[in-house]
């Protein structure tokens, strides 16, 4: 893990010495394969604008979910018969989801004021994963994974100023985080709306 986050470091910085810079700021929803339900997402990016068509920059979201209440079924027997005990457990399963990906935006020829755009990434992804059942004196069983990550974004920026910009995506992320031969699917999709601000 050390190895791939110092090599994506290594590789994206120098980047940033080059064109004029952007900012942006997002908060949006996502689901992934390997979480329950859909969590709330937000994030940002730095970059550079290499010319009116291209920018790339490095990006760091973070999702935190907590999913809980599921149903745990105990048998006991009795005098040779079986009895199907069903408690109601108060089980949390938490995950802290940081992918940080190196980006590339291409602007397609088209729009006024808004101007759609393509693009991906590619990166390290990591997730702290969480399980308490709330059982006392029992410890949390807590894992920190992490992997390789890619993701395909469309969008659009729609222009509020000279420098200033609305954001609408939606992207498809394909990760699978790894500790001890155990992997989390963080295969999914977000969607994000937020702020783009040229410097």
């Amino acid at each position: 893990m050390t190895k791939l986050v110092s090599i994506f470091m290594l590789f994206c910085f120098p980047c940033l010495s080059w064109g004029t810079t952007f900012a942006s700021l997002k908060i949006g929803m996502a689901k992934y394969a390997g979480i329950e339900n859909f969590g709330l997402t937000i994030g940002g990016m730095y970059g550079i604008t290499l010319d009116e068509m291209v920018r790339i920059g490095i990006g760091i979201d973070l999702m935190k979910k907590t999913d809980a209440s599921r149903s745990i079924t105990s048998t006991d027997s009795l005098s040779g018969i079986n009895i199907q005990q069903l408690d109601n457990k108060k089980v949390n399963y938490k995950h802290l989801v940081i992918p940080a990906l190196a980006h590339l935006r291409i602007r397609l020829p088209i729009g006024g004021s808004v101007l759609p755009y393509i693009g991906g990434g590619v990166g390290v992804e990591m997730i702290q994963a969480t399980f308490n059942d709330n059982s006392p004196n029992v410890e949390k069983a807590k894992g920190f994974y992490g992997g390789f990550g890619w993701n395909l974004a469309a969008g659009a920026d729609w222009k509020l100023g000279s420098r200033t910009a609305l954001l609408g995506e939606i992207l498809y992320n394909q990760s699978s985080p790894t500790k001890d031969n155990f992997t989390i699917d963080l295969t999914g999709f977000e969607i994000n709306l937020g702020l783009l601000v040229d410097f």
